[in-house]
């Protein structure tokens, strides 16, 4: 039996995090998150609440390892709020017009 994505305290599968990200259930134990952008193929539409229950969630790294991918494939609502206890984001072509 895995245990929930939502309960682990790293996340590295594109599937698992994209879950997470739409459905709003990370939990406060999440403390790092890896996301390949280049894994991702229909599309992701992150929650405005993706990230509120994730309280210590240190790090957030979203990248690329193609570059032959459409750039469009992550939409932000302009809501979303990263939280505070956050030391480390990179997000490569991040999609909104400015970082919360």
């Amino acid at each position: 039996q895995r245990q929930d994505p939502g309960e682990r305290q790293i996340l590295i599968d594109t599937d698992e995090i994209r879950d997470v990200f739409e459905n709003a259930s990370g939990s406060r134990r999440v403390m790092g998150i890896s996301l390949d952008l280049s894994k991702i193929i229909d599309g992701m539409d992150i929650s405005a609440r993706a990230f509120k229950n994730m309280r210590y969630l240190r790090f957030l790294s979203v990248f690329r390892t193609r570059v032959d991918r459409n750039d469009d494939l992550v939409h932000i609502p302009k809501e979303m709020e990263f939280p505070q206890r956050l030391r480390l984001l990179h997000w490569e072509l991040y999609p909104g017009k400015c970082l919360p």
